[in-house]
């Protein structure tokens, strides 16, 4: 039986394959559950920090090759003569 698979029988037969005893387990898999769905929840978080890291450095990109000074009304010369 693998861990966490919850459930395990075994049925002993005699000779005309008649059941003549059974054995039987159950798990508690609760611990095994709560931990996947911290794991789902980590890897939710992973890609929103991956999604926001992206975002991030395309608009730095944008920044570096387009700075503010060159968009009307945040030119430091606009408005001088």
């Amino acid at each position: 039986m693998s861990p966490g698979s919850g459930i395990y029988c075994d049925i002993i037969r005699d000779e005309r394959a008649r059941p003549i005893r059974g054995t039987g387990l159950v798990m508690d898999i609760d611990a095994l559950k709560r931990q996947e769905l911290a794991l789902v929840a980590a890897e939710q978080a992973a890609s929103a920090a991956n999604s926001a890291k992206s975002s991030f450095l395309a608009t730095m990109s944008h920044e570096i090759r387009h700075p503010a000074q060159r968009r009307p009304g945040h030119d430091p010369g606009h408005g001088r003569r």
